[in-house]
């Protein structure tokens, strides 16, 4: 029932699901590692950014929800992402789903993000993976040396320089 009703809210291009039922659903996936919201970087915000203390590596999401556009998408991906994230993410739903496996297919660079698309079947709600992402190593070209006392992922700089290298400018 739930499907048909969001189905049909595509065709009329009313939204049904928004950043916060995506965001969430994504914390729930991620939940064991710890997590930050709307991480300032040079040039871009990072929706959500996951740490893992283990591998260690920082997971970047990208959410787009019904009610987003996708035109920023590739230029996010380039200036942002693909250049501080080990993992990369897009958390999207079904009604952008065909648009950003267009994009992620559209430059060879986009091979290693993953893509989730948030899905709803009866009471339950999960992510299909459409795309697994690949991890990445960035630290040829990333550094934590940008990151002040004052910004959010100062308490994690000495894993970042681990992740990111220090030599870098």
């Amino acid at each position: 029932m739930w499907q048909k009703k969001y189905l049909k809210a595509i065709e009329n291009k009313k939204q049904l699901i928004g950043d916060k039922v995506i965001r969430d659903a994504v914390v729930e996936r991620f939940l064991n590692l710890p997590m930050l919201q709307e991480v300032r970087f040079e040039g871009f915000t990072a929706d959500l950014v996951f740490i893992d203390t283990k591998k260690p590596c920082l997971i970047g999401v990208e959410v787009k929800s019904d009610r987003d556009e996708l035109y920023r998408l590739s230029e996010q991906l380039k200036a942002g992402y693909l250049k501080w994230f080990n993992v990369v993410i897009v958390a999207t739903t079904m009604m952008h789903k065909a648009e950003a496996l267009k994009i992620l297919d559209s430059e060879p660079m986009f091979s290693e993000v993953g893509l989730f698309i948030y899905k709803m079947d009866g009471d339950k709600r999960y992510f299909e993976v459409v795309k697994k992402p690949v991890f990445a190593d960035v630290s040829r070209w990333t550094s934590a040396k940008w990151v002040s006392k004052k910004h959010q992922l100062y308490q994690w700089r000495y894993l970042l320089e681990m992740i990111w290298g220090q030599e870098q400018a």
